[in-house]
């Protein structure tokens, strides 16, 4: 049976009406209206076309009037294939609006359309578009986001996001286990952020991620040290991408990777680099780089301290253009040396500061080579300042010099005295015997000028090899100093000044004080010959102490008073300078003095337990500076049992020991002419076999010092014994005072040669009396 034709009733639109049907005509939407079509029993079996619009028709590919009056199931075979007729059929039953894409398969292939549907009186209004496109797009995201899923769960980084208020809200597996979750743990998702970040790096986490927050940074790096959940430490560098929706930030994506082996890497050269440069920046030596043809590339902060440049001064020069031009030839020879071998190479060498004055180097160097090319990439070194030590050595080197030229000095002086003390004692007998107008007098008057002059010059020698005697007393420099100050002003004249500058907390020194007049003059006089057109002669004390760890190769550990004597003459070469204290040396005219000024200084000074050093530079003046030891109060020895010493019944009777025949003969016939019984010895030995001999002590010992066999020191302590208390006169042009203490009780029983007639006479009177 055919089902009946529902008949169509002209209807009349109002103007909203009409508007309202504008507005679906132009919708970019397929809008079909239909009514509902039902069989005899009243069944709903389809919906037939009553309006459409222009995208309708285009949409269904017919035109209008081929589409008016038609079954939908007729022209929309997807209404029946289906089941889209039934969501429509229950829509006018239910009168509940229905909306679904429906997948369509055609000879041109899959096509998706949307369709809603709302009933209309007895029939449905639908709304259709193709959302094949869109489809596409969407299945073509979610296989993206499958592949991407894929990737993310497997990455080798931890991949997380956090909401705004720092709740994790997803996380891959290897972020899980990063943070000590293992597998069937599950993950940290609704867990805090900062439950896995180490306390003391809350805050800095929290700025740096309200600034990226507040200021849209897109992209952050943060390495932060975290905590995971088993109490493991690891740090985690990771990058951090805000996430925003309609311009408001949703959540934070991040990328993160375990990097602690390298962060464990980078503090232990970190900390290896801070140790390096505190030593490099707190060294007293200094750290350097060159570049292969030497130009600086770095300098360590004490070049300033040594050398007077910044490091910012000194990188970019050559380290060349410092050497001292008769050091330039070793240090080139060191840097080719370096170019061709891996060895250290040490040289020493002057270099200039930047006030021009050049200052000893020590430097030790390294090359470095490229691994690729093994050719030199840069030279390292350390260099110190060894100005100190150099002067140090050189002043030990130069007391050696001046303890073996004294040692000769004084043995020459010894065996000169002996020879002068004879020919000045025959001479004063000589001259006994001859009228006092005879003309043979005056050659003698010569000869013993000659004698005087010769033992003048033995006596500086003798201070010079320290084997004068000195008679060493509690001292105060300052009165010495000021007393010879009105001396030294007179004798250097009106063309140059003398300043003092004198410590009133001087310490008491134990020194000559007749000596350190002859010092103080001998240095005055140098000064003036420094200074011939007139300049300025300073005269200063101080205290000073030297410690026995003060590294100084010279002076002894103790307290000292220094003094130091300075002119502002024309100052003294090195070669001057290395020769200052030798005898004979002068850089004066051959027919001036002899030269044994400052030698004699030298002497007085060390034989005083002092030392003596001197600093120049020609055209900058002299300084001489003196340390002399700080007077130590020693007990004299208590005297002896106060039984008297045996004496000879004349209370005339001497034993002379004197190796050397001639001042023995001449010594023996000036005490026999003056009525003393005399017996003599060789030496040592043979004076102790005749005393033996004799029947009766003697009552004086006048013996000479150095003696083969037996010396006088030993001889004396030997007599001694043998005749306790009984004085004992010492002889000798080779001697220091300390042989002398240790002999005798009283440093006056010493008799210097040459000596003279009256003076061996007035020294026996003075111990036994005159011969009876």
């Amino acid at each position: 049976m055919t089902p009946p034709v529902a008949r169509r009733t002209p209807v009349a639109f109002s103007p909203v009406e009409i508007r309202f049907r504008g507005a679906i005509a132009a919708s970019l939407d397929a809008f079909l209206l239909c009514e509902s079509v039902r069989d005899l029993r009243g069944t709903l079996i389809d919906f037939r076309i009553l309006e459409l619009n222009a995208r309708a028709e285009v949409f269904l590919g017919r035109a209008r009037a081929e589409l008016t009056g038609k079954l939908l199931g007729d022209i929309m075979l997807s209404v029946r294939e289906t089941d889209l007729l039934a969501n429509f059929v229950r829509v006018v039953e239910t009168g509940q609006s229905w909306e679904g894409d429906v997948r369509i398969e055609g000879p041109s292939g899959v096509r998706w359309v949307t369709h809603q549907a709302v009933m209309v009186d007895d029939g449905i209004a639908i709304t259709s578009r193709d959302i094949t496109e869109r489809k596409e797009v969407e299945a073509s995201l979610l296989e993206s986001e499958a592949r991407f899923r894929q990737l993310v769960e497997s990455a080798s980084d931890g991949i997380y996001r956090i909401d705004p208020r720092g709740v994790f809200t997803y996380a891959n597996p290897i972020a899980s286990r990063l943070l000590g979750f293992r597998h069937g743990d599950g993950s940290i998702v609704g867990r805090v952020y900062l439950e896995f970040v180490r306390r003391d790096y809350h805050a800095q986490g929290m700025a740096l991620y309200l600034k990226q927050i507040e200021e849209r940074i897109p992209v952050t790096y943060w390495e932060f040290p975290a905590i995971s959940t088993d109490g493991r430490e690891l740090w985690i560098g990771q990058n951090v991408h805000i996430e925003q929706r309609d311009g408001r930030v949703t959540s934070l994506f991040a990328v993160a990777r375990d990097i602690t082996e390298r962060k464990l890497a980078e503090l232990a050269l970190r900390e290896s680099e801070e140790r390096h440069r505190f030593l490099a920046e707190h060294s007293v030596d200094m750290l350097s780089r060159q570049s292969p043809d030497g130009a600086v590339l770095y300098a360590s902060p004490v070049a300033v301290t040594l050398l007077g440049y910044t490091p910012e001064e000194l990188i970019g020069t050559s380290v060349f253009e410092y050497c001292h031009p008769d050091d330039s030839a070793i240090v080139h020879e060191v840097s080719a040396r370096l170019m061709h071998h891996e060895g250290i190479e040490a040289m020493t060498y002057r270099v200039r500061r930047k006030d021009g004055q050049y200052v000893w180097f020590e430097t030790t160097s390294q090359a470095v080579r490229d691994p690729k090319t093994g050719l030199v990439s840069e030279i390292l070194s350390v260099s110190r300042d060894i100005s100190e030590r150099r002067r140090m050595e050189e002043e030990l080197r130069r007391a050696q010099k001046m303890e073996a030229v004294g040692q000769l000095a004084g043995g020459v002086a010894h065996d000169f005295n002996n020879l002068l003390t004879s020919i000045r004692g025959f001479t004063d007998v000589l001259a006994q015997g001859v009228a006092t107008d005879d003309p043979r007098r005056n050659d003698i008057g010569e000869i013993l000028k000659a004698t005087e002059r010769a033992a003048a010059l033995t006596r500086q020698l003798l201070a010079f090899s320290k084997r004068q005697v000195l008679r060493l007393e509690p001292l105060n420099v300052n009165a010495i100093i000021e007393d010879m100050t009105k001396i030294v002003r007179r004798l250097l004249g009106e063309t140059i000044s003398v300043e003092t500058a004198l410590d009133s907390t001087v310490w008491t020194v134990r020194a000559d004080a007749g000596q350190l007049e002859q010092v103080l003059l001998n240095l005055a006089l140098n000064a003036r010959d420094a200074m011939a057109d007139g300049g300025v002669l300073r005269i200063a004390t101080r205290n000073t102490e030297v410690l026995a760890n003060g590294g100084d190769a010279v002076l002894v550990p103790g307290r000292y008073v220094v003094i130091e004597v300075s002119d502002s003459g024309v100052g003294m070469s090195e070669e001057t300078l290395a020769r200052a204290f030798e005898p004979f040396f002068t850089t004066k005219d051959p027919s001036g003095r002899a030269g044994l000024g400052l030698a004699t200084v030298y002497g007085i000074i060390t034989q005083s337990g002092g030392h003596i050093s001197v600093r120049s530079a020609a055209g900058v003046g002299t300084v001489f500076t003196v340390h002399l030891p700080v007077a130590v109060n020693v007990e004299r020895p208590a005297g002896g049992t106060g039984a008297p010493a045996p004496r000879s019944k004349a209370g005339n009777v001497i034993l002379i020991a004197e190796d050397n025949e001639g001042v023995r003969a001449l010594t023996v016939r000036l005490l026999v002419d003056a009525g003393y019984t005399v017996f003599e010895g060789c030496d040592g030995v043979d004076a102790l076999e005749t005393l033996e001999a004799l029947n009766e002590p003697v009552d004086l010992l006048i013996s000479d010092v150095m003696m083969p066999r037996m010396n006088g020191s030993e001889l004396a302590s030997n007599f001694q014994r043998m005749q306790p208390g009984t004085p004992v006169l010492l002889m000798s042009g080779y001697m220091d005072e300390m042989t002398v203490r240790r002999s005798f009780k009283e440093p006056d029983a010493v008799l210097a040669k040459p000596f003279t007639a009256d003076a061996l006479l007035t020294r026996v009177r003075e111990l036994i009396g005159a011969a009876r």
